[in-house]
C-alpha cells in the first residue's frame, strides 16, 4: 500500500499537500477509510456559506451527503429567490438565519440514520434485527409524511413510500437468500461452510 501511495498517488497530490501526505506515508498513519462525524453549527462569515458535507458530515454508509447537498440547494433558491442584489452579503445573511432552520428536518434525519446505521450494522450483525431497524425507519417516515395532518395526498403517499423503501430492501434480501440470512439452521448441513478450526 505504501509503495502504491509512493508511486501511483503522490504525483497526484497538490504540492501543498505533499510533504504531510509523504510523512503519513512513512510513518504508517494510513486509514483506508477516513471518516468525520460533524454536527452543524451557524457560520455567519459574510459571503460564505457552507452546504452539504461542507457544513455538516455524517457517516458516508448511506451516501446522505449528496442527499443533504441538493436539498440545501433547493432551499437556498427559494429562500435567495426575493433578493435581486446578491452581492449584498449582510441582506443574504438575514436570510441565511432562516436556512439553518429550514435545512434541519432533512439534514437531521439523514444525520441520524447515517450514525445509527454505521453504529448498529457492524455491531450487531443479526439480519432480523437490521430488518426491524429498516421497518421502524420506514415506519418513521410515513410519521413524519402524514404531519402535521394527514391530508388525502399525505395518506396516499404513505403506502408508496413504504412500497418504495420495500422495492429498496428486498431485492438486497432475496438476492443474499432469504432462507439462509434469517433461518440459516434450516440449511442442511452439508451446504454450510463451518470454519477451520
Amino acid at each position: 500500500m505504501a509503495r502504491y501511495l509512493k508511486t501511483q498517488v503522490a504525483p497526484k497530490v497538490l504540492p501543498e499537500l505533499y510533504p504531510a501526505f509523504i510523512s503519513a506515508i512513512e510513518t504508517g498513519n494510513l486509514r483506508t477509510m477516513p471518516n468525520k462525524i460533524m454536527a452543524t453549527a451557524p457560520s455567519r462569515t459574510p459571503g460564505a456559506l457552507l452546504i452539504g458535507d461542507a457544513f455538516n458530515m455524517r457517516h458516508s454508509i448511506t451516501g446522505g451527503g449528496m442527499t443533504v447537498a441538493l436539498s440545501d440547494v433547493v432551499l437556498l433558491r427559494d429562500l435567495l429567490r426575493p433578493l435581486h442584489d446578491l452581492s449584498d452579503a449582510s441582506a443574504i445573511c438575514e436570510y441565511l438565519e432562516s436556512f439553518y432552520t429550514l435545512r434541519k428536518p432533512m439534514s437531521s434525519t439523514i444525520n441520524t440514520l447515517a450514525n445509527v446505521l454505521q453504529k448498529h450494522a457492524g455491531l450487531r450483525p443479526h439480519p432480523l434485527s437490521l430488518a426491524i431497524h429498516f421497518l421502524a425507519i420506514s415506519i418513521y417516515g410515513v410519521g413524519r409524511l402524514l404531519l402535521p395532518f394527514p391530508s388525502p395526498i399525505r395518506l396516499w403517499n404513505g403506502p408508496k413510500l413504504l412500497w418504495a423503501r420495500s422495492s429498496i430492501v428486498l431485492p438486497f434480501i432475496q438476492s443474499e437468500g432469504v432462507r439462509q440470512m434469517f433461518f440459516p439452521k434450516t440449511v442442511p448441513a452439508d451446504h454450510r461452510t463451518y470454519p477451520i478450526s
